[in-house]
Parts: structure tokens; C-alpha cells; sequence
């Protein structure tokens, strides 16, 4: 039998590997990662995932095209059509982001799987659930590079649209199609095709990229630490008390928590969810590199922004102060998989190492984030810091918590 959870670093090896969704790579991963907890007797059940790969790239063909056609109606004093390319990009961008209604990224889809492990007890009070990604991504620009850009999204598109209603005005008051106005909106309108191509590179860049990204630390280490604690669980070493335990690896998350969608979906259908066990999501990401723990303050994309749950950041900060006698820090976030749980009104958290002493939120997507930039000592204190996050609520009674 593998003893994989006494070699931590060994099962992360074969996981750390580019692993993208349009890629063969991460069906393996998962079929490697379904093997070993085959080998090692952790029962769990699998949900197709029907994915959409190339998404992002997609919507960032779609976005460039029309910032193009934006200029060029600019340049053909066209004002109203440049604000209908502007309109229309904004409600695109916003019903597939926001919304998840899909419009131009169905263009291209492949089947994975999530893996699911549930650990039950009689008379479950509560649910709470541990979820990390199993799927990479390679890009030109790493989280720090991608939110600087997406800063200019909203700026970019109220401008454009402006410099549209000049021209329509300029167009309707003669008095004010003055030449150098005009010259001026056409430079500018000409400096945002730049954005738009930038923007195009942060969607879908992976394509002109052959160095590709390991994902070490993003979400390898994380999946891991899932299946160190998924052990533990099925040895029974951990006081469940009343509270069912699900583990969820999801594919997906790097083209647009697809995998975390598909799940939320099918098994919380409503957002009050009568008769259910209330439930209560740990989400990782960032997990083992160096530094000290920390939580995202909140989880959003461009317009909802859904904060952490106040009682799960109180006991996830209770648990680390006992593993590591530290406490725990906070950072603003950004989109994660708990997302999808949040706006459906499940308390969730998201919690990650800072990466202080080195490269901290830098360096993802690139293959700086390979093996070396695993700190084994945090890997390996994760699952104490379950087991305390776990057994915190073994001194509650069988009510279940108002959270």
C-alpha cells in the first residue's frame, strides 16, 4: 500500500506538473490523484464536469475585435455605433463573469471530473467542507500583473463611452467639432486598442507561452494538504464530532471556477436549501509557500464582492495561533472558488500563505511557481491546523451554529 501521507512531497511531484484544462496533463492528474486514494482505501465519488478550456481566451479575442472596431468607428465619426462595441463588450464581459451565462466561450468544450470525498457521522449537525483546484494555468501576466490590469477595465470603458457621446454632441452642435477635440478622442480612442491587447494577453496569452507554469504552490500543495487531511479522516484520528466532512477537488478554477460552478449547481440548488445541513467552506489557494497564514478579506470578480465569514475567520484564526503560535494576517483577495459558494449565501473562507520572505503574491502562472517555492513545514502543519479547525466545534452542543 502507498503510504503517501508519510511523503508528503513525493505525491506532489507527480501534481505539480503544467496541468491546464485545454491539456491532456490534467486528466492524468486526476486519474493519478483518483489512483492513490484508490490505493490507500479513501472513499470517494466523482461528478463530470462538462468544461470550457478556452473561455478566457475567447473573451479576450472578443473584447480585442470589438476595442478594434471602436477605433475605427471613431475614425469614421460614428459615435453611436463605437458606444454600441463599448456596450456591448461591458454587457459580455458581465453576464459571462458575473453571471456565468455563457455567450461566445461554448465554442470549444472537453469533459473532466471533480472528486468529492465525504466523511460522515451520525446525526450530522453541520457541514463543512475543504476545497482546493487541481488545474494550472501559464500566462504572460501573474496575479499581481492581471488585478493592475483589470484596475483599468472599468476607467477604460466609462472614458470610451464618453469620448463617443463628444462625438455624437460635435456631431449635433457643430459648434463644438473643433479639430483638435476630435484629434485628441481619436488618439485616445487609438492608445485603448493597447488596453485591449493587454487585456486579450491576460485572457487568453497561454497560447504564444512554451514555458508553462507547475503549479506548485498554485493549487498543487493545496490538493495535497486535502488529501493528507482525507486520510487522516478515513483513519478516524480526528474527532469529527457532529460534523460531516466533504473534500472537494475541483477542476476547472483557472478558466472561470468552472469546476466549483458545476458543483454548486448540482448540490446547492437554492440558496436556503430547506431541510439541508447548514454548510461552511475552507477554500485554499496559495497554500505552502513561505510566510504566515492568512485569509482573503474577500472573494469577488468585477461587480459583487462577497466578504469572509466572521465565525470561520475567528476558529481558522484560533486553530493557526494553536499550530503555529502566530496570528493569523489578511489580505484583499480575488476570485476563488469560494465565490461560487458565497453567492449563494454559504459562509465561506479562503485562506493561503503570504509568500513573505520571497516572492508573495508574485510569480504565478510562471514557472517560478514550481517545487522550490514550497515551504515543506507549512505543507506539512496544515492538516494539525484542520484537525484544530475540525474538533473546535466538538465543544459545541448538537445545535447547530448560528453562524
Amino acid at each position: 500500500m502507498m503510504e503517501f501521507f508519510l511523503n508528503l512531497f513525493e505525491i506532489l511531484k507527480n501534481i505539480a506538473v503544467p496541468r491546464p484544462c485545454h491539456s491532456s496533463s490534467l486528466g492524468k492528474v486526476i486519474d493519478y490523484i483518483k489512483g492513490v486514494l484508490t490505493s490507500n482505501g479513501i472513499p470517494f465519488t466523482t461528478q463530470e464536469v462538462t468544461l470550457m478550456p478556452y473561455k478566457q481566451l475567447f473573451l479576450g479575442i472578443f473584447c480585442l475585435v470589438l476595442g478594434i472596431v471602436f477605433f475605427i468607428f471613431i475614425l469614421k465619426n460614428k459615435p453611436v455605433f463605437a458606444m454600441l462595441c463599448i456596450l456591448v463588450i461591458a454587457a459580455v464581459l458581465i453576464l459571462e463573469t458575473e453571471f456565468f451565462i455563457n455567450i461566445v466561450s461554448p465554442l470549444n468544450t472537453k469533459k473532466s471530473e471533480n472528486i468529492i470525498m465525504t466523511f460522515d457521522v451520525p446525526e450530522p449537525q453541520r457541514e463543512l467542507i475543504f476545497a482546493a483546484h487541481m488545474d494550472s494555468k501559464t500566462d504572460f501576466f501573474d496575479h499581481v500583473h492581471r488585478s493592475n490590469i483589470m484596475m483599468f477595465l472599468l476607467p477604460v470603458a466609462v472614458i470610451s463611452l464618453l469620448l463617443s457621446m463628444y462625438l455624437l454632441l460635435a456631431r449635433k452642435l457643430k459648434k463644438l467639432n473643433h479639430r483638435i477635440p476630435i484629434l485628441f478622442i481619436r488618439v485616445f480612442a487609438g492608445l485603448f486598442i493597447v488596453f485591449w491587447f493587454f487585456f486579450f494577453l491576460r485572457m487568453g496569452g497561454f497560447v504564444f507561452l512554451k514555458k508553462q507554469s507547475p503549479g506548485a504552490v498554485d493549487d498543487g500543495a493545496a490538493v495535497v494538504s486535502l488529501i493528507d487531511l482525507a486520510d487522516e479522516l478515513n483513519k478516524e484520528t480526528i474527532n469529527q464530532g457532529y460534523s460531516r466532512i466533504t473534500i472537494l477537488l475541483f477542476t476547472g478554477e483557472e478558466v472561470g471556477l468552472q469546476g466549483s460552478g458545476a458543483y454548486v449547481k448540482e448540490f446547492y440548488k437554492k440558496a436556503d436549501r430547506k431541510g439541508a445541513l447548514p454548510s461552511y467552506l475552507v477554500n485554499l489557494e496559495l497554500v505552502a509557500q513561505n510566510g504566515n497564514l492568512l485569509f482573503w478579506e474577500k472573494s469577488g470578480i468585477f461587480l459583487r464582492y462577497y466578504s469572509s465569514n466572521r465565525e470561520l475567520i475567528n476558529r481558522i484564526g484560533k486553530a493557526w495561533n494553536i499550530v503555529s503560535g502566530k496570528e493569523i494576517s489578511s489580505m484583499k483577495g480575488f476570485g476563488d472558488d469560494s465565490y461560487m459558494f458565497r453567492i449563494r449565501g454559504i459562509p465561506s473562507i479562503t485562506i493561503g500563505h503570504s509568500g513573505e520572505p520571497g516572492l508573495g503574491l508574485a510569480g504565478f502562472h510562471t514557472p517560478a511557481d514550481n517545487l522550490e517555492r514550497v515551504n515543506m513545514e507549512n505543507l506539512e502543519i496544515m492538516t494539525p491546523l484542520f484537525r484544530n479547525f475540525i474538533e473546535s466545534y466538538t465543544d459545541n452542543s448538537k445545535d447547530s451554529l448560528i453562524f
